[in-house]
Parts: structure tokens; sequence; C-alpha cells
């Protein structure tokens, strides 16, 4: 999915919630991220993330989750797409400038087996390489800049990605995420 895209459904999804929806101390952000690692490979999303504070401090729990399309490369220089839904639970500081720790994991992996079978089984393969199908998950650290109800924040991951059939080559992406928030 193209950025564009994403900003233009955040944008359109904003104007059809109606602004007393959301009288609490909730956070809700819808969201729009852009990640790669070292060698092109990426994850782009959109989604949404709710903060909640602790005692009226800038120090929050949230749960995000995003809807993305990634596209990876293997140990075996193959090159993997597949539809994820990363969601996390995060800890950190909010306030006009935020920075937070997060883990997480693909809810459809999860939910689902995993059906990635790139079609490039090896022969070679032992028996407890093709075994190796867990759950893909991640952790990282973000900062970021509140501008009213805009966010712009940078964050860094080390993702754990593979199939029955396939590991990933790299486990660090970078990112940025902007959200509006309401």
């Amino acid at each position: 999915m193209h950025p564009i895209h994403l900003c233009a459904t955040l944008i359109t999804a904003l104007y059809a919630i109606p602004a007393h929806a959301f009288d609490s101390d909730l956070n809700i952000a819808l969201l729009a991220k852009a990640e790669r690692s070292n060698n092109g490979d990426r994850v782009l999303s959109t989604g949404f993330r709710v903060l909640e504070p602790i005692n009226r401090t800038p120090f929050a729990f949230g749960l995000s989750t995003a809807l993305g399309a990634a596209n990876v490369t293997t140990m075996n220089a193959n090159k993997e797409n597949f539809v994820t839904l990363d969601t996390s639970v995060q800890f950190g500081y909010f306030s006009d400038i935020y920075t937070y720790a997060e883990v997480g994991f693909d809810m459809f992996e999860l939910v689902f087996s995993d059906q990635r079978d790139d079609g490039h089984r090896s022969q070679s393969r032992s028996l407890s390489d093709s075994d190796s199908n867990d759950i893909d998950a991640f952790a990282g650290v973000a900062v970021g800049v509140k501008f009213h109800q805009f966010n712009i924040e940078a964050y860094t991951r080390y993702r754990q990605i593979n199939s029955s059939h396939w590991k990933a080559e790299n486990t660090h992406f970078s990112g940025v995420q902007v959200s509006l928030s309401f």
C-alpha cells in the first residue's frame, strides 16, 4: 500500500468520527508507519493506538495494532511478501516530546497457522530447520514529537521473522510513524 493512500485513509477516518465519542482520558490515534532494514526490506502499516495515562501523569500504557504489508529477504536471498497485523504493548512518557518501549507480535500468525511457504525448499535442510516457526515478534524503542493532534516519531525494532521453510536475513528495522490523536 502506498504511503499516500495510508495518509488519505487516516484523514478520511478522522472526519467520520464524532468529536464527543472520545470524552475520556484515553488518547486514541490513527497511525501510518514505514520501516526499513539496512538492505531495503520493508514493512508499511496503518492502524491505531490507544494510550491510557497512569493517574493523569504523562506516563502511560499503550496498545497498538497495525495492518501492514511486509517485504523481506530470506537467508537464501529470496524475497517474501506477506500481510502482518502487528500488535504491541507500549509503556513510556508521553508529553510534547515523548519516548516509549514496546514489545509485540504478529497477531495474524498467532491466530492463523503460518501459511507462508515460498516454494524454495532446500533438500539439505534438517528437520529442526523446518520446525522453527515461532510467532513473529518484535521489541523496540521510539522517540517522538507532538504538535497539537499530530505526532511524528522515529523508532527502531528488532524483529524475529520466519516461516516453516525460511528465516528473514535481517532483524533490525527502523522507521517513521505519523499519527493523528483525538
